[in-house]
């Protein structure tokens, strides 16, 4: 993660976070919103 600009650590940091808690992080262009596996999606944009 060092290699990467404060944006992008900021970004992984929020994902991990927001997994931790039951989201489901998902790329904003194939997200799922019907995805039966979580009640609570975040598309992330790239």
């Amino acid at each position: 993660m060092a290699d990467l600009i404060p944006e992008q650590r900021a970004r992984q940091q929020i994902d991990t976070q927001l997994a931790a808690y039951g989201w489901v992080v998902q790329d904003y262009h194939s997200v799922n919103f019907f995805d039966s596996a979580s009640p609570i999606s975040c598309p992330k944009e790239k």
